[in-house]
């Protein structure tokens, strides 16, 4: 079976700039952004044109291998600052649970599941903050009682990131193998 070798081009997205090269499956060895900014000052930027300096600049760097690449900035990563990035929205309800024994439960927005159980409603905020911070998924803390079937929900915690929070793009270009 033979193996054919093209040129390709495309976006590529991750949270850091080292994550959407990974993502891009191609070998990228030089970051050509400063190139491109001043090629495209000097000349006019359209498809065919952009797509012939991209060929010229990996036969320049000697870049023309197989799985070979470089990559342009087209979105610089802003990672989320927040010390604190969740909101709490405690939940009004009409019925309240009327027996001693109660239990605040969390469980996870996306999938259902209960990640803590707690006794006190503080407890059980501090452990949805904690839960948030390093998963970034929303939580439902619930009231349960054990001895009786009764269940209300007491608050979400859901993860609010940083106004300025914008992940990498990359316009990755190379020589691709296809089998």
């Amino acid at each position: 079976m033979e193996n054919n070798v093209f040129f390709t081009k495309f976006e590529t997205i991750g949270l850091t700039k080292d994550e959407a090269k990974k993502n891009s499956e191609l070998n990228l060895r030089v970051d050509a952004t400063q190139a491109y900014k001043k090629w495209a000052k000097e000349n006019t930027t359209n498809e065919d044109n952009v797509r012939e300096w991209m060929v010229d600049y990996l036969n320049k760097k000697k870049f023309n291998m197989p799985n070979d690449g470089a990559y342009i900035v087209l979105q610089s990563p802003v990672l989320d600052s927040r010390e604190r990035p969740y909101k709490v929205e405690k939940i009004k309800y009409e019925t309240r649970t009327h027996t001693p024994i109660r239990v605040y439960v969390g469980r996870a927005q996306d999938t259902g599941e209960e990640i803590f159980t707690e006794k006190n409603a503080k407890a059980a905020e501090q452990a949805a903050k904690e839960w948030l911070i390093d998963n970034h998924v929303g939580v439902d803390i619930a009231i349960e009682t054990r001895m009786k079937e009764k269940n209300s929900l007491y608050a979400k915690v859901n993860y609010v990131p940083s106004k300025g929070t914008q992940p990498c793009k990359l316009l990755v270009f190379g020589y691709k193998v296809m089998q």
